[in-house]
C-alpha cells in the first residue's frame, strides 16, 4: 500500500507551504484502520485531519475503533473542526500529539525541516477536501493559530502520587479488572472506548488495571469490577441478551460489580426492547425500564444534560456503602443521541440526568431526561464515547468500583473537548429558542 499512486488527489505528493507532503484520505474507520497500518510504516510526524460534517458524520465516535496505538512511534499532529475529540483519543492511545486549528499550519508545525523529509497528512472527507482545494490553486482557509499547544503522551497528573488504594478498608494489589461485554454485537458507536478510558484513568493513578474484551462466542466472568456495554444494531442486540440471559451479568451484579451500559446495552438491562422485526424481545430484567418503537423520526443529534440532583445509587442487594454519593461532584454531561427506541423508566428508577439540549430516553426534546442509575447500574443514550467527553462521570464509576478517594488529574484535553461541545450544544439551544419566537411571532 506503501507505493500506491495518486487516484483523484489521494495519495498526492504535493508541497504545502514550502513542506512535501503526501495527501491520505480515509472515509471510514475500514479505511481509517489501513491508513494506520501505512502510518505505521514510518517515523516522521504526521498530520491528522477529522470534521464532522454531513458528508463525514455527525458523530466522530468512530474514532475509537480505529488502532491509533500503532502510531504510538510517531508525532501526530492534530488538526480539523473535531480536533478536540481527536486529541483525547490519542491520548488514550498513548500517541504525542500536538493540536492545531488551522490544517495548512498544521503542516508547517508538523516539519522538522529535514529536506529528505516527507509529512504525511491523513484526512476524512471534508478535511481533505479544504486540503487538496487549498494547494490546487483555490484560496486557503484563514490561518490559524499554534496556541494550542503540544501534549505528549501523559501519565497520573503530576503530584497524584502513588499512594496504596483502599477499598472497602482493605488495601487493594490485584488489578482492576474491566470487561466489554461483547464487542463484536454491541461495538457500532466506538463505545467499547469506554473502558478504555476506564483503565486509563486507573492506571494514571498507579493503580492496576486489565482491560478485557470478552466476544459473545466466549463465556463472561463473572468476577469482574466494572462491565461495560454498547449500542449495537436491533439483530446483534437481541442475540446479546440471549446470550447474557444466562444470569452471567446478573450474577456480577449479585457480586458487587459496576455496570456502565449504553444505548442498546441501556434496553437490554430492562424488561423488554424492540427485536429486529419489531416484536418485543426480553431483556434481563436488571433495570426496570421498557423499550418500545419510537414515533415519529429517530432521535440523533447531540445532547446536553444535568445530572439530576439525589440520584445517587443506593443500595441494593450486594451493593455497598461506596455506591451512595458516587454522582456528586459530576458535570454537565455532553455526547451523542442516535436511538430509534423510546425507554420509559419505570415509577421509583432514578434518571440519570435531566436533558436540557437535544433528544432524551423517549426521543422528545421537551421536558427529557436521559439514562437511569440503579443501585451500581449507570445507563445512558449518550455516545462519544460518554466518558471520553465525561471524565468526572467515569472518575465516578471508578468510585463506585473501588470504593477509592481518587487524586485529581490533568484534564486539559478533555476540558477543551467539553468547552468545544458546550459551545455547540448552548449555539444550538439558541437557535432552537430564537426559532420558538420567530414562529410565536408568526402565529401571533
Amino acid at each position: 500500500m506503501s507505493r500506491v499512486a495518486d487516484v483523484a488527489g489521494r495519495f498526492a505528493h504535493k508541497v504545502v507551504r514550502g513542506v512535501a507532503t503526501r495527501l491520505l484520505l480515509a472515509k471510514n474507520p475500514a479505511g481509517w484502520t489501513e491508513l494506520v497500518a501505512l502510518l505505521a510504516e514510518g517515523r516522521a510526524p504526521a498530520v491528522v485531519a477529522v470534521n464532522a460534517r454531513s458528508a463525514d458524520g455527525h458523530d466522530p465516535s468512530w474514532l475509537w475503533d480505529v488502532p491509533f496505538e500503532r502510531i504510538a512511534h510517531r508525532h501526530v499532529v492534530v488538526t480539523g473542526e473535531r480536533r478536540f475529540d481527536l486529541a483525547v483519543r490519542l491520548r488514550h492511545a498513548g500517541v504525542a500529539h500536538t493540536t492545531v486549528a488551522d490544517q495548512l499550519l498544521a503542516i508547517e508545525v508538523a516539519s522538522t525541516g529535514d529536506p529528505e523529509e516527507t509529512v504525511d497528512y491523513v484526512g476524512n472527507y471534508t478535511a481533505f477536501q479544504e486540503v487538496r482545494r487549498a494547494v490546487t490553486g483555490l484560496p486557503a482557509p484563514p490561518r490559524g493559530k499554534s496556541g494550542e499547544g503540544a501534549h505528549a503522551t501523559p501519565g497520573p497528573a503530576p503530584g497524584s502520587g502513588a499512594r496504596e488504594v483502599e477499598r472497602q478498608g482493605r488495601a487493594r494489589r490485584d488489578p482492576l479488572r474491566i470487561v466489554v461485554v461483547h464487542p463484536d454485537l454491541l461495538g457500532t458507536y466506538g463505545d467499547a472506548g469506554n473502558a478504555l478510558v476506564l483503565a486509563n484513568r486507573a492506571r494514571w493513578r498507579d493503580m492496576p488495571a486489565e482491560l478485557l474484551l470478552v466476544r459473545s462466542d466466549e463465556p463472561l466472568p463473572r468476577a469482574a469490577d466494572l462491565y461495560c456495554l454498547g449500542g449495537g444494531e436491533d439483530g446483534p442486540q437481541s442475540l446479546s441478551a440471549d446470550k447474557l440471559a444466562d444470569g452471567s451479568l446478573a450474577g456480577a451484579l449479585t457480586r458487587g460489580a459496576t455496570v456502565l451500559a449504553v444505548c442498546a446495552g441501556f434496553q437490554i438491562l430492562g424488561s423488554t426492547f424492540p427485536g429486529p422485526h419489531g416484536a418485543p424481545h426480553a431483556g434481563l430484567g436488571l433495570l426496570d425500564v421498557t423499550t418500545v418503537r419510537g414515533v415519529g423520526k429517530r432521535a440523533v443529534g447531540e445532547v446536553l444534560a444535568e445530572v439530576v440532583p439525589d440520584t445517587a445509587p443506593v443500595d441494593h442487594g450486594a451493593t455497598t456503602g461506596a455506591a451512595r454519593g458516587s454522582l456528586a461532584g459530576v458535570e454537565r454531561l455532553t455526547g451523542f443521541a442516535n436511538h430509534g427506541g423510546a425507554t420509559l423508566l419505570g415509577p421509583v428508577l432514578a434518571p440519570l440526568a435531566r436533558v436540557l439540549v437535544g433528544p432524551g430516553n423517549d426521543g422528545s426534546d421537551d421536558g427529557a431526561v436521559d439514562g437511569a442509575v440503579d443501585g451500581k447500574v449507570v445507563a445512558t443514550y449518550l455516545h462519544g464515547p460518554v466518558l471520553a467527553r465525561n471524565p468526572t462521570l467515569a472518575d465516578a464509576l471508578l468510585r463506585l468500583a473501588t470504593g477509592a478517594t481518587l487524586d485529581p488529574l490533568d484534564d486539559a484535553e478533555e476540558q477543551a473537548l467539553r468547552s468545544d461541545r458546550l459551545r455547540s450544544t448552548a449555539g444550538s439551544r439558541a437557535g432552537k429558542i430564537r426559532s420558538g419566537l420567530a414562529r410565536a411571532r408568526r402565529i401571533g
